[in-house]
């Protein structure tokens, strides 16, 4: 487990696939002022070619926002629990979720825009389960505003809101 102090850190993340939880310290106390006090502010980063958290099996507690690279936020390529965000003001896809099993609870998607598809989500070879999720106000220029899902995939969504979403396509 690793702790991450309230403030506002301005570094991508790479998990390398282990299976290590990164968690605010909401998960000390389960005080939920803890996500907005811990930030992941991307906008720094705007010349990357790669995901900007990549393969954080366990993340837990975080707001991150301001993604102007057009590469997915959030990427994941094998099973992960993401729980207590809130990913917001990216210019890019909040979450690329890819080959595994992918569980996302308790997290605020809002205000993302993509060119290409899926604007919260993009989600290809993959069971996924948003439990109390809200997609508000997200956008792409292709399919699916809030989620696009491609081949081989499976979505199950429980206790949800979707609202405000748009694809400039459909």
């Amino acid at each position: 487990t690793i702790l991450v102090l309230p403030g506002t850190y301005y570094d991508p993340i790479d998990g390398h696939g282990k299976d290590i939880l990164i968690s605010s310290l909401i998960i000390t106390s389960d005080d939920t002022s803890y996500i907005s006090e811990t930030i992941i502010d991307l906008s720094q980063l705007s010349d990357s070619d790669d995901p900007l958290i990549y393969q954080c099996n366990y993340l837990n507690g975080f707001t991150i926002q301001n993604n102007s690279s057009n590469q997915n936020t959030i990427q994941s390529y094998d099973n992960s629990v993401y729980q207590n965000l809130i990913v917001k003001d990216n210019i890019s896809r909040a979450f690329g979720l890819y080959n595994g099993n992918v569980e996302i609870r308790n997290t605020i998607i809002a205000n993302n825009h993509i060119n290409g598809t899926g604007g919260g989500a993009q989600i290809d070879n993959a069971d996924v389960l948003f439990d109390n999720v809200q997609f508000i106000s997200n956008s792409c220029t292709s399919d699916g505003g809030a989620i696009n899902i491609d081949s081989d995939s499976y979505i199950t969504i429980y206790n949800s809101l979707i609202t405000g979403n748009h694809s400039d396509d459909k």
